[in-house]
């Protein structure tokens, strides 16, 4: 027996042998437990994105301080061996280490150095501490 939507919602009361129209009441809990279900779970899904991107934008900005420091290294500040460290962004500890390499190079004479130069930038997340570790080498022309 093939019925419509419309023709589902209407009741024969056999009482009263009259139709009534409607939906009964467990129908609209089922209806309702359905919908609550979804919501929870679409809810979910927003919160988990948002702490997704929120987590995202932090790595960004302590990449920028990372790269930040290492564009200031050999050129704000002299290419030196040794460690310095500061805060940024009243957020965002670092610690920066630039040593010496001894490598063979195609450039004539001591005048020309390697220097490592390392950075660790840190941060919390709640209860969880985070790091970004950057590292690179630079030619030093002149460097004593």
């Amino acid at each position: 027996m093939n019925r419509s939507p419309a023709a589902s919602a209407t009741r024969v009361d056999p009482r009263r042998g009259r139709c009534r129209a409607g939906f009964s009441l467990i129908e609209i809990l089922v209806a309702l437990a359905i919908a609550g279900a979804v919501l929870g779970t679409v809810a979910g899904t927003l919160r988990r994105g948002g702490e997704a991107a929120l987590r995202a934008g932090r790595i960004e900005e302590a990449l920028l301080v990372a790269q930040g420091r290492l564009a200031a290294a050999g050129t704000e500040e002299p290419l030196s061996p040794g460690r310095s460290q500061g805060l940024a962004a009243e957020r965002y500890p670092w610690e920066m280490t630039i040593e010496s390499v001894d490598l063979p190079l195609p450039v004539a004479g001591p005048a020309a150095k390697v220097f490592r130069i390392a950075i660790v930038v840190t941060w919390r997340e709640g209860r969880a501490e985070r790091r970004l570790d950057l590292a690179t080498h630079r030619l030093a022309l002149g460097a004593r």
